[in-house]
């Protein structure tokens, strides 16, 4: 039946073609393709995507990252689904994801680096042209059969690869072997220990700066043979590998691969051959090198309000940074969030460490400046853009009143409360900025609220069935630039009128 691995490969085998079709047939722009947010071209790495009615459903396949689609990229988090035979429209992104990297190059969507703990980060594919790439896996999946798994998949691609298609090809070995590696099938997860000798590599990506150099160990197992084992490597420029202690060892030692890159090189990824032979047989270990001046992305992307949370006695609002640090070459090795206020010095409140993108900081109304310090694993560093944010805390005294308020003093350093009953009574806040919050207490008596930012409506509950003061039981985020008006319109719940208005913090960032 059309059932688990092999019925995935068929599903994936489908969806290959067709996406190197749409890349081949360079489809127009002025047909009915859909765009994303900064596409250019139509050809792209989804599938099915013109077809999708829903707007929350990008496609039907995402290569570049199956997970968008609820698919796995790694053989590890494969599933099993009996109402999809096992899970073949699932587990295809495994296969898909595999090409997509053989084409564009990288590391594997799941893996926020090289030091994520899950299998097969550190590898990074050196991507090969999309012509070749098509070429060997339609030709792989064409010596498979009918009950063909992923592994036998793998070795087929790689025979397309080095001896029907492209013999002699390191660039292609290397790419197609890292490729399948990166989604979990390597040579190791498919094959019995091979009789005589092998090798592997403890890592399989070196990351330098330009003119800088490095070391991969090559581990020999078995060496049941008598004569030497002899190592020899194919490159690429701008490497200048050497063996230590030698190229040539005995049957039970390994060696090191020491690799110099030359000054000025380009960035980028490069493959390594490293071959084996016994005067017998040879074995293959395939490896990157990753040459890497380029400087991380970091960055601060906005500063906003916690809704639910609770202000002190003395205007300390929680508030929230998001801010991104990637590198896409050698990776991230730390990342630092900074704050300054009013032009003060720089202090940590994040790191360094690995970024979360999101960091919770409370403080006080004034000026204050954020900033991400970002360090690569070869020492490139670079700093952000400050994002400065003005936060301004009013009493709720800023805001004028129609119908009847009353004051209510609760005997706090942030101020009184006002607060009314009657349906139809209003507070009218006018300020400057691009959030705002609305600082009030819950309760049992409370009551609902209409709430109108530049006439958008939007209807607030205070019901607690406990007390609560100073919480923020309302935010409007992302304005434009410049004067708005918070209108709170009491509601006039039955049993529980109340509406209390205790204060609002206005961030303009």
């Amino acid at each position: 039946g059309y059932r688990n691995e092999y019925g995935a490969l068929n599903e994936a085998f489908s969806d290959i073609m067709a996406t190197a079709a749409e890349w081949n047939l360079e489809e127009p722009l002025s047909s009915n393709c859909r765009l994303a947010a900064g596409q250019t071209r139509c050809a792209d790495w989804l599938l099915g995507e013109d077809i999708i009615i829903d707007p929350t459903w990008a496609a039907i396949r995402d290569f570049a990252n199956p997970a968008s689609q609820g698919q796995p990229s790694h053989y590890d988090d494969r599933v099993f689904y009996s109402w999809d035979n096992g899970g073949v429209h699932f587990n295809s992104g495994i296969v898909n994801h595999a090409f997509y990297l053989l084409v564009n190059g990288g590391r594997n969507a799941r893996c926020s680096g090289p030091a994520d703990p899950q299998a097969d980060c550190d590898i990074f594919v050196p991507p090969i042209s999309l012509a070749h790439a098509e070429r060997i896996f339609f030709t792989g999946f064409g010596l498979l059969t009918e009950q063909a798994k992923m592994c036998e998949a793998r070795d087929a691609t790689l025979t397309a690869a080095t001896e029907l298609l492209y013999p002699g090809s390191m660039e292609d070995q290397v790419a197609i072997d890292l490729a399948w590696q990166a989604v979990g099938r390597s040579e190791q997860d498919c094959t019995a220990a091979p009789a005589g000798f092998s090798i592997s590599l403890a890592d399989r990506t070196l990351a330098l700066a330009p003119d800088a150099a490095g070391e991969l160990h090559v581990d020999l197992q078995g060496g049941s043979q008598n004569g030497p084992i002899t190592f020899q490597v194919e490159h690429t420029a701008p490497m200048q590998p050497t063996f230590d202690p030698s190229q040539s060892v005995s049957p039970n030692d390994g060696t090191t691969l020491s690799i110099d890159a030359d000054a000025g090189a380009a960035s980028g990824a490069y493959p390594l051959l490293i071959s084996a032979a016994d005067g017998t047989q040879t074995r293959y270990a395939s490896a990157a090198l990753i040459v890497d001046g380029i400087e991380p992305d970091v960055a601060v992307t906005s500063v906003r309000f916690v809704s639910g949370a609770t202000v002190l006695t003395n205007g300390t609002v929680p508030l929230r940074v998001y801010w991104t640090a990637n590198d896409g070459q050698s990776g991230l090795s730390s990342a630092e969030l900074d704050h300054s206020l009013d032009g003060s010095a720089w202090t940590s409140i994040y790191g360094p460490g690995t970024p979360t993108g999101v960091t919770n900081f409370s403080t006080t109304a004034d000026t204050h400046q954020f900033r991400v310090v970002g360090l690569d694993a070869v020492g490139n560093g670079t700093t952000s853009e400050a994002l400065v944010t003005s936060l301004v805390g009013a009493q709720e005294t800023a805001a004028t009143y129609k119908g009847t308020w009353r004051r209510y003093n609760a005997g706090t350093a942030w101020g009184t409360t006002r607060f009314a009953k009657r349906r139809g009574a209003a507070a009218i806040f006018k300020f400057t900025g691009t959030d705002v919050v609305w600082v009030a207490e819950r309760g049992p008596k409370r009551g609902k609220a209409r709430v109108y930012v530049d006439g958008v409506r939007t209807v607030v509950n205070l019901y607690s069935s406990s007390l609560s003061q100073r919480r923020v039981v309302f935010v409007a985020a992302n304005l434009a630039a410049g004067q708005h008006t918070l209108k709170i319109v009491v509601r006039g719940t039955s049993g529980r009128p109340r509406v209390d208005v205790d204060g609002f913090f206005v961030l303009d960032q």
